[in-house]
């Protein structure tokens, strides 16, 4: 694989160890791929623990970010994986990499990576599963985000949404987003509410001492 030249001024990206995986992080970017978002690392946790099962399954990934769900989905035998990402060359290459670096050629067969943006071109496939990490603060794009459930879920199947409330204040438009699934005629259904360590240094006004 090969990646453009970039001047000395180009953010660089990073590489981590996350579990099993050799991750590696889009330069900062304004849509936030440069981050490893618990959200992702909380739904590798319902796989791995088969909580959430996809072997044989069909899996849709939106917004995948570093794709450590989807990874996973393609090592523990989904019938297909599905991650997409918007398409920007820098969040391009950096989910190809990960893919390219973290599975076999036979677990690639599997993979069809594509580069989308919400409510346009959306797949032709009817998943079983589509996940949906740390999406819904995009207020203005709820409603391509259930346009995507509605058009891509089999009558059957199950979109998992794991999100924080990263901007506090905004909690009830976060929200919004089930209400507006309800209202489009789609079943809501909370799971659980669980703690992680906060993403970012800022979030301390946000936690009690």
């Amino acid at each position: 694989m090969q990646f453009a030249e970039e001047s000395s001024n180009t953010p660089e990206p990073q590489f981590l160890q996350f579990q099993d995986l050799n991750i590696r992080l889009a330069p900062e970017h304004s849509l936030w791929s440069h981050v490893l978002w618990n959200s992702s690392k909380y739904l590798y946790e319902l796989i791995k623990t088969y909580e959430i099962q996809v072997k044989d399954l069909k899996i849709y990934e939106l917004g995948c970010g570093c794709a450590i769900p989807s990874i996973l989905c393609a090592k523990m035998d989904a019938a297909l994986v599905v991650p997409s990402e918007y398409p920007d060359k820098e969040l391009i290459e950096n989910v190809t990499y990960n893919l390219k670096t973290n599975l076999t050629s036979q677990q690639l067969q599997k993979v069809d990576f594509i580069p989308h943006s919400w409510g346009k071109d959306m797949p032709t496939t009817q998943f079983d599963l589509i996940f949906q990490c740390d999406l819904v603060f995009n207020h203005g794009e709820h409603h391509n985000l259930i346009a995507e459930i509605k058009e891509c879920l089999k009558p059957d199947g199950e979109c998992h949404v794991i999100f924080s409330f990263h901007r506090p204040q905004f909690q009830q438009k976060d929200l919004g987003f089930f209400e507006n699934c309800v209202q489009s005629g789609l079943k809501v259904e909370k799971r659980r509410e669980i703690r992680m360590e906060r993403m970012f240094n800022d979030d301390d006004v946000y936690y009690e001492k």
